[in-house]
């Protein structure tokens, strides 16, 4: 195992999934005229200097998670902002049978795949696994399906187990040290199942004041590739009172966790030298507050211009929780805004 979590063999067979990966990206580029071919040059790009740890040679991944959650709907999003999208992110259960059809054409259209197997069973309602369950091996024979499919695919993809450790909901599956046990688990299971294509992303809330917290949670340098965390702008909608007053810059929103790492970190056992990726983003929307959430998006571009170690960012078009609405495609302003500052560096393709 090398310094930063990657074997020889594991780098190789990922490189190589980028290489099969770019000849389908530049056949269904070529079939569709008009399409931006230096963009679709830089996807692989990145993901061939991330597999071997060098800078990137262009702007961040843009990643967007629609409603509903499907390739049709990712496209329609891509017109209204008229610049491709690189990634979505898609969740599941330790049940769930992995890729779906819906996520293989995603990966034939070129497009990465970012997924959060979490530790849940979802039927007739939702039951939480504690932690300790997975790392004993209850779910293996699930997890090595899931592994085995993941790497069928031939294709770099980003994978999480259980999003948001850190948030109290999660209380119940167990301590931060079974959370680890559990994380290196699935790890070993998809490295002996022949998953040499996963990028693995650690992804936490990020909430201002929690940073410390968070990172009781960390698997360990070797055993992650990437750091996420979540910048969002509720604008009081939570409490039910939204309110303008209540905005945050996406400075605000996105920075605070990233700073923590920065100060404190290395200190706490982590690697701040790794990739970084914003896994969900998104400024909520009530009234007046519009005109507000459409200037969060337009401060997007140069706050990541500010921070290249930040290398991708999901927005979420998605329906909230607590009251809050996110569904940024459904206001032609926020549209507006939000194209303009994809247009613009860094997310412009640069020679």
């Amino acid at each position: 195992m090398t310094a930063n979590g990657f074997t020889k063999r594991r780098a190789m067979a990922l490189i190589g999934s980028v290489l099969v990966a770019a000849t389908v990206i530049t056949i269904a580029v070529s079939a569709r005229p008009g399409s931006n071919a230096p963009r679709v040059r830089c996807v692989s790009a990145r993901i061939v200097a991330f597999a071997s740890r060098l800078a990137s040679p262009c702007g961040p991944l843009l990643g967007v998670a629609t409603d509903p959650n499907t390739l049709s709907r990712l496209l329609r999003v891509q017109t209204l902002l008229g610049r491709r999208v690189d990634m979505t992110y898609r969740f599941h259960d330790l049940n769930d049978a992995i890729p779906t059809p819906e996520e293989r054409a995603v990966v034939r259209s070129g497009r990465l795949l970012h997924i959060s197997i979490d530790a849940r069973i979802r039927g007739k309602t939702e039951r939480r696994v504690p932690w300790s369950k997975v790392a004993a091996g209850a779910y293996d024979a699930t997890l090595r399906a899931q592994a085995e499919g993941i790497a069928s695919l031939h294709a770099p993809v980003f994978v999480t187990f259980d999003h948001e450790p850190d948030q109290p909901a999660h209380a119940v599956q167990g301590r931060p040290a079974q959370f680890i046990a559990a994380w290196r688990h699935v790890h070993q299971l998809f490295e002996s199942a022949g998953a040499h294509n996963v990028i693995w992303v650690w992804v936490v809330t990020g909430q201002p004041g929690a940073a410390a917290f968070a990172a009781r949670f960390w698997p360990g340098n070797a055993y992650v590739d990437w750091i996420s965390w979540e910048a969002y702008s509720p604008n009081g909608c939570r409490t039910g009172s939204p309110d303008v007053r209540h905005v945050r810059s996406f400075a605000e929103s996105a920075l605070p966790f990233y700073q923590w790492l920065q100060s404190h970190g290395a200190q706490a056992g982590i690697d701040i030298h790794k990739p970084m990726m914003i896994s969900e983003a998104g400024s909520a929307l009530f009234g007046a507050g519009v005109e507000a959430a459409a200037e969060w998006y337009g401060q997007m571009a140069s706050v990541l211009e500010a921070h290249p170690q930040i290398q991708a960012i999901g927005l979420w078009d998605r329906p909230g929780i607590d009251r809050c609405r996110y569904g940024f495609d459904q206001h032609p302003r926020i549209v507006q805004a939000l194209a303009q500052a994809l247009h613009s560096s860094p997310f412009a393709v640069r020679p």
